[in-house]
């Protein structure tokens, strides 16, 4: 696709999207074009934009222009986000703004369509498309059977009224000198579930539980800050969506690595099944908890 604007960096170009470093209105701004009309990207894109005009936060780029395929909106200068370049720019005060911003994200009521979720049919469903992929485990049924359990059992916080950003990572997550934006609101939903992102930035980086380090500060320093909110989770609850997130994260490694999407490597696949496998193992489970003084 030709643009009518000066591209000074191509960051990304896949068959369906680009994403690139523009000149605009004598400013630098980021260009996201869509080359697809896939129904689902489509809806994705739309939804994204939506989001981008209504929430007006000081942690959301701002939207400048878009059309039917396309989006410019603020640049922002940022450091090296990867996972593991990510961890050495935390320090307290990041990590508070982080937890500041996905709570306010998480009680702000925007006027949207809100997406219907069931959690429980999701994780049977990825459990069906690992056996599918020639990868079933019998612990997988331990899974299932733990998740289904611990959901029936907390049905009544999964109907609490919940925003989520989606797509929670460290790699849309900006951060510089002087402030922390989040990017990539496609996933955005109005009807999620307390726990759903933070489980996600918590458990994102392809490494065991036990090397975890800044990411259970930010989970313990959420968990306080919605109990502030009297949002009193139990233990039970933060099981389920530690466990739904690392079979759902493993899955996507598992996909990533056997079709060679990305760059993995057999031990951070590995690194994803310990995650489920740690999470099933109770006397770990609260090895985990009580590492973050949560009773």
């Amino acid at each position: 696709m030709k643009l009518k604007y000066k591209i000074i960096k191509l960051f990304e170009k896949k068959e369906t999207r680009f994403t690139a470093l523009i000149n605009y209105k004598d400013t630098k701004a980021v260009y996201k074009g869509l080359t697809t009309d896939n129904i689902s990207l489509v809806n994705k894109f739309n939804n994204e934009i939506n989001i981008l005009t209504k929430l007006d936060k000081p942690y959301v780029p701002k939207l400048y222009e878009f059309g039917n395929d396309y989006m410019i909106m603020e640049y922002i200068e940022s450091y090296d986000n990867s996972p593991e370049k990510f961890m050495k720019y935390m320090n307290d005060n990041r990590i508070d703004t982080i937890v500041n911003y996905l709570v306010d994200i998480n009680i702000t009521k925007l006027n949207v369509e809100p997406k219907k979720n069931n959690f429980l049919f999701n994780a049977y469903k990825t459990v069906l498309k690992l056996w599918i992929n020639k990868y079933f485990k019998f612990f997988h049924i331990k899974v299932l059977f733990l998740i289904t359990y611990l959901y029936f059992k907390n049905r009544n916080f999964f109907n609490l009224s919940v925003a989520t950003k989606g797509d929670f990572t460290e790699v849309n997550i900006l951060i510089n000198e002087n402030e922390v934006k989040f990017i990539d609101f496609d996933t955005y939903n109005s009807s999620g579930a307390w726990l759903e992102d933070a489980t996600y930035l918590l458990l994102h980086q392809d490494i065991k539980v036990e090397k975890l380090g800044w990411q259970k500060k930010f989970f313990k320093n959420y968990i306080i800050k919605i109990d502030k909110k009297h949002i009193n989770l139990n233990k039970d609850y933060i099981r389920f969506w530690l466990l739904y997130t690392s079979i759902n994260q493993f899955y996507i490694r598992h996909y990533q690595y056997k079709y060679n999407l990305a760059e993995i490597e057999k031990s951070e696949l590995e690194a994803k099944e310990e995650h489920i496998k740690y999470f099933l193992n109770y006397k770990y489970f609260n090895i985990f908890l009580s590492t973050l003084e949560f009773e």
